[in-house]
């Protein structure tokens, strides 16, 4: 799952607030895992939480074609979403598969950016990140079954 945000603060008041978001967006989502019965459903409903209550920009959740390597997009949801359309994302070591959703990928680890326009990893994807506004983004890998 990547999460992507536009907004950043140095209050401390507003970062006691961000943190509150995503308290109630984990727990929402605890309750949709228990909840929702089919794959598509909650995958939607991460998505739409992530936004919605956690604060973020856009949020989207994509899978590996394993023929292409391309991560394909299964579910998003915030006003970004042609982002996915306009810059295409991969999960092996060519140009596009060397940002943050590749780098998580290739190395089974999160991939956070807390600042897009500095971060080496995003160099292919500034110009349609800027066009959106985006700052920093978090890519989680989902595993079923062990992949």
């Amino acid at each position: 799952m990547r999460v992507v945000s536009a907004e950043r603060t140095d209050k401390p008041n507003a970062e006691i607030e961000r943190l509150n978001r995503l308290y109630d967006a984990l727990r929402l989502v605890n309750q949709a895992i228990v909840r929702l019965r089919t794959r598509e459903d909650l995958f939607h409903e991460v998505c739409r939480i992530a936004v919605e209550y956690g604060g973020f920009s856009m949020a989207w959740i994509g899978w590996i074609d394993t023929e292409t390597q391309k991560v394909v997009p299964v579910s998003s949801y915030g006003d970004h979403t042609s982002f996915l359309a306009d810059a295409p994302i991969y999960a092996d070591d060519r140009p596009e598969g060397c940002g943050p959703t590749g780098l998580a990928i290739r190395s089974g680890r999160p991939y956070i950016c807390n600042d897009y326009f500095n971060d080496p990893a995003t160099l292919l994807w500034r110009g349609e990140v800027k066009k959106r506004r985006f700052k920093a983004s978090g890519t989680f890998l989902i595993r079923l079954k062990n992949e």
